[in-house]
């Protein structure tokens, strides 16, 4: 996996507790990403699959849901064509909050 795309669910949780009106919301949704990401990145290959099956966001699901699901396709044990999915969905969701 490459560097940059270990580093996204770091980077979009300091840049979402840095947000103003929202900050104490954004903080705690940073800090569950924060240990969701931790808890992926230490799941077996067979584990992060049933992980990916129950997952999965809902085509109405707000951004956490979505962001959650970006950080899972980010995990070591997910496969190249999900790394690349990874990085459509955090880009999806940065330019929607443009």
């Amino acid at each position: 996996m490459s560097a940059a795309l270990r580093l996204l669910p770091l980077l979009l949780a300091v840049g979402l507790s840095g947000c103003g009106t929202l900050g104490s919301r954004l903080a705690g949704d940073s800090a569950n990403l924060l240990a969701y990401h931790a808890h992926v990145r230490s799941l077996s290959a067979a584990e992060w699959a049933k992980e990916n099956e129950q997952s999965r966001p809902g085509k109405d699901d707000g951004d956490l849901p979505r962001l959650r699901q970006a950080v899972l396709l980010a995990a070591p044990s997910a496969t190249p064509r999900d790394h690349a999915r990874a990085l459509q969905l955090f880009e999806q969701i940065e330019k929607e909050r443009r």
